[in-house]
């Protein structure tokens, strides 16, 4: 990748949501399969202080609810959510979720955009999602989270175990 073929980039020249970068599969965003009324325990491990970072979540159908609080796409900025928070989907089908990262930077906010990226690390349990937001070179600990599901039926569209 040179400095004028930013991720951004690369993930519009493919026409697709997934690139391989330094042998490493990114995504633009991740999509997850949860089965009906489901609950994402969504932990962050570690945030950039260098700007806020966020975790952005969309519902396709239903919606998220956090605390009593409704909403059919929700953000968990990491200066001022807990570490550690509980979404259920209410919905009554099967349905997926979109989960990506954002930041702010010079007052608002900002995604999918620079070398904005997610590596997805599938265990058997958890998802760990390490996002690189847009600003300067590529770093995929500017926001690290995990992602668990209940029940544990549910998975990323299109997941291969082991990828």
């Amino acid at each position: 990748m040179t400095a004028d073929r930013d991720l951004a980039t690369i993930f519009g020249e493919s026409g697709s949501e997934i690139i391989t970068h330094e042998n490493r599969t990114v995504r633009a965003f991740v999509r997850i399969e949860v089965p009906a009324r489901a609950t994402l325990e969504i932990t962050r491990l570690t945030a950039s202080r260098r700007r806020p970072q966020a975790m952005k979540i969309s519902a396709n159908v239903g919606e998220l609810v956090v605390d009593g609080s409704r909403a059919p796409t929700i953000a968990l900025w990491a200066d001022t959510s807990p570490r550690k928070v509980l979404v259920t989907i209410d919905n009554d089908e099967r349905t997926t979720v979109d989960l990506w990262n954002a930041w702010r930077y010079g007052g608002a906010d900002h995604a999918w955009l620079g070398n904005a990226g997610i590596v997805v690390q599938a265990e058997a349990d958890h998802y760990t999602l390490q996002c690189s937001d847009g600003v300067g070179a590529v770093d995929f600990t500017d926001l690290v989270v995990t992602v668990r599901i209940s029940p544990d039926r549910a998975r990323p569209a299109g997941h291969v175990p082991g990828s």
